[in-house]
């Protein structure tokens, strides 16, 4: 059997497959020839009951929020998932070129019911040979750390803040904050650019694209020239945004570093008691993360000297589909899902 690794998250959903050589990559989607990594987790319901996902959306012009549907939170939930599915399952076949396709729902929360006819276990059940359910954050620790001692996984994610908590490899806690996603650093104010009212759907998400290119760049320590140009930023404002950008950065991980704190207190647990610290999501990436978590880690008495602190500099659904791939017991079982 072979396996393919799925995680649906807020705003994509991401799918891994084995190479020839044996390692994680995207899994591709076809679409008129040209092949694809990117799949919306939203999809569009015509009036002629024709079911719309990924690549598919911008034919019929459903990228407008007012007529899409995000799978999770939609009525319609059941259609669209079978629609993901089926989708997942062609290209995880072609990219085979074998039938015979496993499935592990991945997720991090809640557990979904194996018995309920609605649930996406259920419904993964219609669309592939073998159907598992493991925890997200559980894949990571025990491929980085191998099940020792606590851990805690920080996803600093677009949308949101996650903290898991995993002792010995087994989830004790998950705690999510929806008031601290990476998005809520605004980069329009720190390079001083509004954007226009009068502008089109179409160029506020070119607007959106240029943004987040250069909230990257500056992740990265550094700064598009192209970028700022096309917004009419001088380029000698690079230092003063630069130095903006990490004062800010600094800020907003103590914020969210906080947060993980004040959640391990309520496990009447300190920073003293974790062996191993995982930081992925968007805001992984910023290139003083590690400096910044050990400024904060010390500032509260713990020992860093003591702590493995391992950082993704890629996205935590990606790096929870590679892993699990990864993971020998996927000789067993093989597709994700988060939910």
């Amino acid at each position: 059997m072979r396996w393919v690794a799925i995680d649906f998250g807020r705003n994509e959903i991401k799918a891994a497959v084995t190479s020839v050589d044996g390692k994680p990559m995207k899994l591709l989607y076809n679409n008129n020839g040209r092949m694809y990594s990117y799949m919306p987790s939203e999809g569009y319901i015509s009036n002629n009951g024709r079911v719309y996902m990924g690549m598919d959306l911008p034919v019929v012009g459903a990228l407008s929020p007012e007529r899409i549907s995000e799978i999770k939170n939609s009525h319609e939930r059941k259609v669209l998932l079978n629609k993901a599915f089926e989708n997942i399952n062609e290209a995880a076949i072609s990219h085979y070129d074998d039938n015979s396709i496993g499935a592990v729902l991945l997720y991090e929360n809640i557990k979904e019911d194996e018995k309920n006819e609605d649930s996406i276990y259920s419904i993964a059940k219609s669309h592939f040979e073998e159907v598992q359910q493991k925890c997200a954050s559980e894949v990571l620790t025990s491929v980085l750390y191998s099940n020792e001692g606590t851990s805690v996984v920080i996803d600093i994610s677009l949308s949101a803040l996650q903290m898991s908590l995993v002792v010995k490899g087994v989830k004790k806690a998950y705690i999510p904050s929806n008031e601290l996603g990476f998005k809520t650093v605004d980069i329009s104010e720190i390079i001083g650019y509004t954007i226009p009212e009068d502008i089109s759907d179409g160029e506020l998400y070119l607007h959106g694209l240029i943004l987040e290119n250069i909230r990257q760049c500056l992740c990265q320590g550094k700064v598009d020239f192209a970028l700022l140009d096309v917004l009419d930023i001088e380029p000698a404002n690079e230092p003063v945004i630069r130095n903006k950008f990490e004062e800010c950065m600094t800020r907003y991980l103590f914020r969210c570093f906080d947060v993980c704190t004040q959640k391990l207190r309520k496990q009447s647990m300190s920073w003293s008691d974790v062996n191993n610290i995982v930081l992925c999501g968007s805001a992984s990436n910023y290139y003083k993360m590690k400096d910044g978590l050990c400024r904060f880690l010390k500032g509260n008495g713990a020992d860093t000297n003591t702590i493995k602190i391992t950082v993704y500099d890629k996205d935590a659904q990606w790096a929870a589909a590679f892993n699990t791939l990864n993971l020998p017991l996927l000789e067993e079982g093989g597709v994700i899902v988060e939910f």
